[in-house]
């Protein structure tokens, strides 16, 4: 199915640049003109060679609590060459090992519909220290202007149509998914394409890394995972900026205080290990509460899948460690007073008789919602009395490896539980029709099957047209705010007044994204990358 660059990285690039085109629509001949300029080798190397650059800068600060939070310098990884990871023949060039559907990542308010993955891998052949993965993740936006969730059923209906599906046919169908928008296979649009710049960060979705690209020296060069989401520059390019990485506190927060750190950070620890007895504890054990009200006991899938917490972004890093304990929050809250805390708020919770969840259980699903916990160093870790955390894929640190081999946590937990939740969403929602809203590059509509579902929430517009439309109906959403923010640089005369759209566009897409991390999920409390 990957064979012919059907989803190559260097296709992938190209469309997220065609995407970021502001189009003309007094002069349509001039939007093509330009797309097919930025569409070139060139420009693809221009925005890999944007994230990569990031590799060699240390500085980083927190967005929210604006404390700093350096990151790790990774020079064997800063020296990749983007034209030779473009090039699937090449032996450095990243190929496409997997496509996963993440409906269950939907917010509560259906404003956009969960995300849609490539993994790409680096090598061939694979070397034991010298390998490099990038997920592409996209979150698509609701079709529907009022955020229904039966804007997202096209979508799930597309997932679940693939059933039986195989060789050509298949491939031909997600080829179309992802960078044309069709999800019935009629041959027109019907939603954004997946592959499209705003799907990742504009302002919800990203990249994240898992990097291991060592020059032999593994020690100093760790299994790591990184995150990015795309922006544009002030000359109104398409370009990846790092971000934070989601459900990722700061591994120094669960310990004691350290010599020479820096400004606000003994703060922050404090707020951190407060905020997480009285009330991270309680979300930790939420999979349990909510079984228990059915007079049940979670299965170990259920564990898996719906363990998490909504940790907030301003204690958030910038990498996390999977390689060794220096990330784990077991060992990080060694001999400190966090290990009682939870003891103490365990305590006031009216658990099953003859529970025994400890602070070593809470503390270890902590680890294992993170990007480290759950790629490594969580691996065989209680999280409840005998359930252990499942097996990374074969030679550990990756869920998908670059001979396409799955993982047990992926085959026998994770997969299994986004099924059960794609079919539920499938019988639960009912068909209708709808004209879905105009996208930026093309307006179309569709027959998207759904149904009575929660009320009608805010639209989150994906156009200018949109973002004004809202405004009628109420104050426009973080979300509408961003996209209206990045509507504001292109026009932009001069290099500063561009400057200071891109201020302006940065902090309206922290706000949007501040905000969805702390709201609930469709399929599951709380959200998680994983």
């Amino acid at each position: 199915m990957f064979q012919n660059d059907g989803f190559s990285l260097e296709r992938t690039l190209g469309a997220i640049l065609i995407s970021a085109v502001t189009p003309n629509s007094q002069d349509v001949a001039a939007t093509e003109a330009q797309k097919k300029l930025v569409n070139t080798q060139a420009e693809r190397i221009s925005l890999l060679t944007s994230m990569i650059r990031s590799f060699r800068v240390a500085d980083r600060v927190n967005p929210d609590s604006k404390v700093a939070m350096p990151a790790s310098l990774r020079p064997n990884e800063a020296a990749l060459d983007p034209l030779k990871l473009l090039t699937p023949q090449n032996a450095e060039g990243m190929r496409p090992v997997g496509l996963f559907n993440r409906l269950d990542l939907s917010p509560a308010n259906f404003k956009y519909c969960g995300e849609h993955r490539i993994v790409y891998a680096k090598g061939d052949p694979v070397e034991r220290a010298n390998r490099f993965f990038l997920i592409i993740e996209a979150a698509v936006d609701n079709p529907d202007p009022q955020n229904r969730p039966e804007g997202c059923l096209g979508i799930a209906r597309f997932w679940d149509s693939l059933k039986g599906k195989t060789g050509q046919e298949l491939k031909t169908a997600l080829e179309k998914f992802y960078y044309e928008g069709d999800t019935d296979g009629d041959g027109t649009a019907d939603i954004q394409p997946v592959i499209h710049h705003q799907h990742f960060g504009l302002p919800f979705g990203q990249v994240r890394g898992n990097l291991f690209v060592t020059g032999g020296d593994i020690g100093n060069n760790p299994w790591m995972l990184r995150e990015w989401r795309v922006s544009v520059s002030p000359d109104g390019s398409a370009v990846f900026v790092p971000d934070t990485v989601k459900a990722n506190p700061h591994p120094a927060l669960y310990g004691t205080a350290a010599a020479n750190e820096v400004e606000g950070f003994g703060d922050l620890r404090f707020d951190f290990q407060d905020d997480f007895v009285r009330i991270h504890v309680r979300e930790l054990i939420e999979t349990e509460l909510r079984a228990q009200k059915d007079g049940k006991t979670p299965t170990p899938t259920e564990l898996f899948a719906g363990v998490g917490a909504r940790f907030p972004n301003r204690s958030n890093t910038f990498e996390s460690i999977s390689q060794g304990d220096n990330d784990d929050p077991l060992k990080r809250a060694e001999n400190t007073g966090l290990p009682t805390g939870v003891d103490s708020e365990l305590k006031n919770f009216r658990l099953s008789q003859g529970s025994t969840l400890t602070p070593q259980h809470i503390l270890a699903r902590a680890g294992a919602v993170s990007c480290g916990g759950c790629h490594q160093f969580s691996v065989g870790q209680e999280i409840a009395p005998n359930v252990k955390w499942p097996a990374t894929a074969p030679g550990g640190f990756t869920h998908v490896t670059e001979k396409r081999e799955l993982s047990e946590a992926l085959e026998k937990h994770f997969l299994p539980a986004r099924c059960e939740n794609l079919d539920n969403f499938l019988n639960k929602v009912a068909p209708t029709t709808m004209t879905v809203a105009s996208g930026p590059t093309t307006s179309v509509s569709a027959h998207a099957k759904g149904a009575a579902g929660p009320a009608p929430t805010e639209p989150t517009p994906s156009s200018t047209a949109g973002a004004v439309a809202s405004s009628t109906q109420g104050p426009p959403t973080a979300a509408a705010k961003a996209r209206q923010a990045l509507t504001r640089v292109a026009p932009a005369e001069s290099r500063l007044e561009r400057l200071e759209a891109v201020r302006d566009l940065e902090e309206q897409v922290q706000t949007a994204r501040r905000q969805d991390r702390q709201e609930a999920g469709a399929f599951m409390t709380y959200r998680r990358p994983h």
